[in-house]
């Protein structure tokens, strides 16, 4: 006889626009059931309307979704990112209307269903944006801000690492009786064949707790070690424009254009060269962070599901050590924000003096989005341990 699972529906609503993180995330399902499912005695079911709906008629497309998928998921997830979708007679856009019945539920039994909401914050230019769809997200985005929690990725390795985190979270807590209706969700015998595809080995299956642990530990180490190096090419940079500010003050009091211009140009010079160093180190921060927090976090999924220990250690030990990074990271990002600011308030003095400038403000900028999606996953992996170390059981 096969062991009784309790099936959990975890509809997802967003824009056709989103259709990387709409694939992503049927593998994050599969991921969690092999990693929680036995454990938790629950297993998720992906409910999206292009594999759960069929053609059919009504009184218009939204309707006929409506009616064929029905409001009895468990988990409701939405997404939005510059494109809000298609009106309908009912809501500005199917997300919404789907969002809206969703939080109607909510309201009058939260214990019912858990809402999961985020937002992508790509890297665009305006041009490429629709801003009057833009600005339906943003509105839509601050009466939400007005509901509840959402989350933010820049990535689609982010919103991976982070959805994986807050659906094994979820289903921690419907096991722990925190939510759900354990006594009327339906259950059903999960045989081998029920369950085959979803217990297929892969790669990452194989792994175990302290590959990951030293998987992301390495990987966090090569990260670091390139923020350092970034850092020290911040001051490198603050240092040669500390030392030729003299050179250019006694330049200028002397009226000598020419010289003033070669000093300038120096720095310009500099620029450039740390413009390309902040080039060459910002794919090995981003990859390394991303790929050490990810491992973190599957780390923390199976610590959840198959360790039953008091000793505690090897969770608070990986939870210090993100803490301390998270610090450093922030300290860093303060100076390079502060730098970004100063150089962008630079006079156009020569033409290879704004090349300069504009290299530095650019590849700052992209150094900020790749901190702040680090510093974000940091974060959210961080709540996932003071959870495991009981850090929030009274929240």
């Amino acid at each position: 006889m096969g062991r009784q699972t309790t099936i959990l529906q975890v509809f997802l609503a967003s824009p056709s626009e989103l259709n990387d993180e709409r694939i992503a995330l049927e593998s994050v399902v599969k991921e969690v059931n092999q990693t929680l499912s036995e454990s938790t005695g629950a297993y998720l079911e992906l409910i999206k309307w292009e594999t759960h709906a069929v053609p059919g008629f009504g009184s218009d497309p939204q309707a006929v979704i409506n009616e064929q998928i029905g409001d009895s998921y468990d988990i409701f997830i939405g997404m939005l990112s510059t494109k809000f979708g298609s009106p309908t007679p009912r809501a500005a856009s199917g997300t919404e209307e789907e969002f809206e019945r969703a939080y109607d539920r909510f309201t009058k039994n939260p214990n019912e269903l858990r809402i999961m909401f985020y937002f992508k914050d790509p890297e665009l230019r305006a041009s490429e944006i629709d801003l009057a769809e833009y600005k339906k997200v943003k509105d839509f985005k601050n009466k939400l801000g007005e509901k509840g929690l959402y989350a933010t990725f820049n990535t689609t390795d982010e919103f991976v690492t982070m959805v994986r985190l807050h659906l094994a979270r979820q289903l921690q807590e419907w096991a722990e009786k925190k939510w759900g209706s354990q006594m009327t969700t339906e259950t059903t015998p999960m045989t081998a064949s029920a369950t085959q595809l979803e217990k297929t080995p892969t790669d990452d299956e194989e792994l175990g707790f302290l590959d990951y642990v030293e998987m992301g530990n390495d990987s966090l180490r090569n990260g670091t070690a390139s923020l350092g190096r970034i850092t020290q090419a911040m001051s490198d940079l603050g240092r040669k424009a500390t030392e030729s500010t003299p050179k250019l003050i006694a330049a200028n009091q002397q009226g000598d254009v020419a010289k003033q211009k070669q000093i300038i140009n120096n720095t310009a010079r500099d620029m450039e060269e740390f413009g390309l160093r902040i080039d060459a180190e910002l794919p090995i921060f981003s990859n390394s962070y991303a790929t050490g927090i990810d491992a973190i976090s599957k780390s923390a999924t199976i610590w959840a599901a198959d360790f039953n220990l008091d000793d505690k250690t090897p969770i608070q030990t990986v939870h210090d050590n993100l803490e301390s990074m998270l610090a450093a990271s922030r300290t860093a990002r303060e100076a390079m924000l502060s730098m970004q600011q100063t150089v962008s308030a630079y006079p156009r003095v020569t033409s290879e003096f704004n090349r300069g400038k504009r290299h530095v403000v650019e590849s700052l900028a992209g150094l900020d989005r790749a901190m702040s999606s680090s510093q974000n996953l940091t974060i959210e992996v961080l709540r996932e341990l003071k959870r495991i170390l009981g850090f929030l059981d009274e929240e």
